[in-house]
């Protein structure tokens, strides 16, 4: 077992967080806990308390790594194009992609429960609103208006996992007739043709 003079305290948190990481990506969130972790990293399970005083605030840490993961996908998907409708579509094809391949980190973010105490710190809400400013962009450019443009936005974004949601869990028979992606490229164009003429 590594001591704790191994890695200096900034190496272990990253270790700790990397390795959680690495845990969900293979086994799902279930399989997250203190001493699979402790067991994968070479450390006591007391060591990841010294970091993260419970599982929910670990956990936090992980999902705020999957928020800035999505941010510069999605920033990215905005710079290829200067074409606000391509990059609507290109943000849905980029979340539908991370749903699809990126699937353990997709559900810790959006399945996990926290206690009922756990209180989310405003860093961690920043992260969530960076990426709806990001998405309200060309919202804003295409329906040549910053009236309702939030809620726009959020009724993009909550459509968009709605119908990943309900593929992924299988819900409703919803790809029944068509597949998720043919779903998507439909709201797309709809949500598109509504935001224009709004």
């Amino acid at each position: 077992m590594a001591r704790r003079n191994d890695h200096s305290k900034e190496d272990l948190k990253e270790l700790i967080l990397d390795s959680a990481e690495k845990i969900v990506i293979r086994n799902g969130y279930e399989e997250l806990t203190a001493r699979r972790l402790a067991q994968k990293i070479g450390y006591t399970p007391g060591t990841i308390y010294t970091f993260f005083k419970n599982i929910d605030e670990l956990i936090l840490n992980i999902n705020a790594y999957t928020l800035e993961e999505l941010y510069n996908q999605i920033a990215n998907a905005i710079c290829q194009s200067n074409n606000a409708e391509k990059q609507i579509t290109n943000i849905a094809e980029i979340y539908q992609n991370y749903c699809t391949n990126k699937y353990n980190k997709w559900e810790l973010l959006f399945e996990y429960r926290y206690k009922k105490d756990h209180i989310v710190p405003e860093w961690y809400q920043d992260k969530v609103l960076r990426i709806f400013d990001l998405i309200q962009k060309p919202i804003e450019q295409l329906s040549h208006s910053k009236k309702n443009s939030d809620s726009k936005t959020r009724v993009f974004w909550a459509s968009l996992h709605g119908v990943m949601v309900l593929a992924t869990k299988s819900k409703l028979d919803i790809t029944k007739s068509k597949p998720a992606e043919e779903l998507i490229k439909i709201f797309i164009k709809t949500f598109i043709k509504g935001i224009k003429n709004d």
